[in-house]
């Protein structure tokens, strides 16, 4: 709200307080609004990349964005929140085609958009829920190969 807005808000609140000591009751009621702003940061090398990570912990999106297909055996995605690490590591024989997508979600969630493939997070209620949370991903040798930042202010 512009400064302009407050004052005339402040003016018309102290109007009203006059008015209701002429009349001798008084009830104040106060709202509070608060607003978050919502940042998102991905890096990534080569073609595999976390394309989404929801801010609720319930599902981590990893698309193909080349135009060859890769085999994600081992591949294991991370998310550490609070001192607690939650992994999913990527079944063997699993390939991802050129511009496929493969959801990852959390137990209990039902997936809103279509997604080539889908897997469940089984042993987790969800990736985790924070202010500033950092899910990456990992091949098979253990490099990190993308990662997906969510900070919340």
């Amino acid at each position: 709200m512009s400064e302009v807005t407050l004052l005339e808000l402040e003016i018309y609140r102290k109007m009203i307080e006059c008015e209701e000591k002429r009349w001798g009751h008084r009830e104040v009621t106060r709202v509070q609004e608060s607003f978050s702003q919502i940042t998102k940061h991905r890096t990534y090398e080569g073609d595999i990349r976390i394309k989404d990570c929801d801010e609720n912990g319930e599902h981590v999106i990893v698309e193909n964005a080349g135009v060859i297909e890769h085999r994600l055996s081992g591949y294991r995605l991370t998310r550490s929140v609070g001192g607690i690490e939650r992994s999913f590591t990527f079944p063997s024989l699993f390939v991802l085609y050129p511009g496929q997508t493969v959801e990852i979600s959390s137990r209990g969630h039902q997936s809103r958009h279509a997604h080539n493939h889908h897997f469940v997070l089984e042993h987790e209620g969800n990736w985790g829920v924070s202010s500033h949370v950092v899910t990456h991903l990992y091949n098979a040798n253990g490099k990190e190969v993308a990662s997906y930042e969510v900070k919340t202010i």
